[in-house]
């Protein structure tokens, strides 16, 4: 129409070129030379498809995900000049030199890209099976062998190889394979070759895990005369393929320690393994039963888990943890009537006296925790100043509560009295001392009630259910922590109270009657309000309405978890701004809450 192509934009004469194609015609060379002139103006002169393909494989490369014939690659494609447009030669690509597809995403699509788009030109790929110990296999069913022709029409710049990927079920590292282009060829016959970058590596990322390994308990119990014990060893977290570890037993260390070879023999085997889809192991130590009559008693040996192979790892709280140890506990048994009589009389005799010595030091160890900044002299070395503030603030409070006996006492029913009348005592302190606060700021009770008192008794809930988030796998401690200290205080905390003031105004209701009758609610009393016959009451005031807009808050609450289980798959945690903006969420329904019912209890007051 009259209209040059240096007038036109590259996405126009993208468009009117396939426009002929589709018609059949030929292509004006204007029109394809203009196409290749704003591609290559496009670009950035100072960071041609070169050089990003050897960033991205640098990348990779940082990774150690590329095998060593990859990394020539990248050493031939540095020297290569950084202009890949040659005036008088196509030139076949890859658009990377390094393509990663997970193992159950079925295919793998790589982009090969040519110059001098007025041309028609033809190439040929095929795969290779990669080299090394982490090649893929057309033989292993990694992937299907692949090969064909790439038919570039005048105008096309890229065209797409699909490699089928063959998903499996067993673990294994990632794996390598090649796509290799050859053959170019041009019509109109012009110069064309493949460049440096015409073999694309292909890493296969497994998505089948082994599995963690660990005791199925921290100690075993066992006795000599059974002449064995059998451990058991868990398959956890993924049961992929054939994995394993060593087992190695080591003597005790203490003045129980049970010796090799007097008490216990050495494993026939030193390995446990497991099949694929294998959840459990056993593994049997063999005791030593003819031990002699005078060494009775308990004795102490170790079994270690070290060495896993086949991709498994260490069920442990360290990440990087080598070995995971449990203790066996044999319990040496006499052999003849005599000598068990005699073993009972020594262990009935001893256990009283042991439990007291071991319950004595454990008082006095909590004593000393209690008076070293971090619980001992060594750790208070390195105690930072906001360590030895929290100390000094805390210490008398943790001197009341070195007091609480061990639960080796009464079979802990001791300890758990005292630690109950522990907590009541600091939770009426600390609601008198809050009501105390309320009253100086002039505060009612209301507001008292859900502010200062709530956040005094809620906060170590708070940080016991952040806790168990981080160290248990899912949410449901966390929450049900949650759930249920809420309702120990509504229940309890309200209802026994109550339930012990109804029987105490009940028996007491003739001689106190009008002592009740007289007691204030509001501008009136008791029993100008609601007449003679006035046992316990309690009134309302606003909290009807705070109840109404705390369950509209916790019905929302409620509807975010599901949401995030919906879309994020769990309630805690995630991605990157989804937590920021769910805790952002919880705080401002905190905020409402408080907001409205303070506005209500203070307009009521009015």
């Amino acid at each position: 129409d009259g209209v040059s192509a240096d007038m036109l934009t590259a996405e126009k004469l993208h468009k009117l070129i396939k426009e002929f194609n589709a018609k059949g015609e030929p292509v004006p060379k204007d029109l394809i030379l203009g196409l290749e002139s704003k591609t290559r103006s496009a670009k950035p002169p100072t960071k041609s498809k070169a050089l990003r393909r050897i960033e991205a494989t640098r990348q990779a490369l940082k990774k150690g995900l590329v095998p060593s014939v990859a990394k020539h690659q990248l050493q031939q494609v540095e020297t290569e000049d950084e202009n890949a447009f040659v005036e008088d030669t196509l030139v076949f690509s890859f658009d990377e030199g390094v393509y990663e597809v997970m193992e159950n995403a079925g295919k793998v699509v790589l982009t090969v890209k040519r110059t001098h788009l007025e041309q028609q030109a033809t190439i040929d790929y095929r795969t290779e099976d990669g080299i090394g110990a982490d090649a893929a296999k057309v033989s292993s069913q990694d992937y299907e062998a692949t090969s064909g022709t790439l038919v570039f029409e005048p105008g096309v710049e890229s065209l797409s190889i699909v490699v089928p990927i063959i998903d499996d079920d067993q673990q294994s590292d990632d794996k390598n394979f090649f796509v290799k282009l050859q053959n170019p060829r041009t019509l109109p016959e012009m110069k064309s070759r493949v460049a440096s970058t015409g073999t694309a590596t292909v890493l296969i990322l497994n998505d089948d895990f082994a599995g963690r390994l660990q005791w199925s308990a921290d100690e075993y119990d066992a006795r000599s005369v059974d002449g064995q014990v059998v451990l058991k060893v868990n398959r956890r977290n993924g049961c992929s393929g054939v994995c394993g570890c060593r087992i190695v037993l080591r003597d005790g260390a203490s003045t129980r320690a049970a010796v090799r070879d007097r008490d216990f023999y050495v494993l026939e085997s030193d390995k446990v393994e497991f099949e694929h889809n294998e959840t459990a192991k056993e593994v049997v130590v063999r005791l030593n039963a003819e031990r002699d009559a005078n060494a009775l008693g308990r004795a102490v040996f170790h079994a270690e888990l070290v060495e896993p192979y086949g991709g498994a790892t260490f069920m442990s709280h360290d990440e990087h943890a080598d070995k995971l140890t449990c203790d066996i506990v044999i319990d040496r048994m006499a052999r003849t009537q005599s000598e068990s009589k005699l073993q009972l009389l020594t262990q009935v005799l001893a256990a009283p006296v042991e439990l007291h010595r071991l319950a004595a030091g454990s008082v006095l160890e909590q004593m000393m925790e209690a008076l070293y900044c971090n619980g001992s002299a060594e750790a208070q070395k390195d105690a930072s100043v906001a360590d030895w503030a929290l100390h000094v603030v805390n210490v008398p409070w943790k001197l009341i509560f070195a007091f609480v006996p061990p639960t080796k006492y009464c079979g802990g029913w001791l300890t758990f009295v005292f630690s109950l009348a522990m907590t009541g005592g600091v939770t009426a302190i600390v609601g008198d001392m809050a009501s105390m606060l309320g009253c100086v700021l002039d505060l009612p009770d209301e507001i008292t009630a859900i502010t200062l008192v709530a956040l005094g008794t809620s906060l170590p809930d708070t940080f016991a259910s952040r806790t168990a988030a981080m160290q248990d796998p899912n949410a449901d401690a966390s929450i049900g922590n949650v759930t249920g200290s809420n309702s120990v205080n509504v229940f309890l905390g309200l209802g026994l109270p109550w339930f012990i003031g109804a029987i105490y105004w009940r028996s007491y209701a003739e001689t106190e009657a009008d002592n009740w009758k007289l007691h204030p609610v509001g501008k009136s009393t008791y029993g100008s309000r609601f007449g003679d016959d006035v046992k316990f009451m309690v009134p309302a005031g606003s909290l009807a309405y705070s109840v109404s807009v705390f369950s509209i808050c916790g019905v929302m609450c409620l509807g975010l978890l599901l949401l995030r289980r919906k879309t994020l798959g769990g309630e805690l945690g995630g991605p990157s701004p989804q937590k920021e903006l769910s805790a952002a969420f919880l705080i401002m329904l905190w905020c409402i809450y408080i907001g409205m019912s303070s506005w209500h209890t203070l307009s009521a007051e009015e």
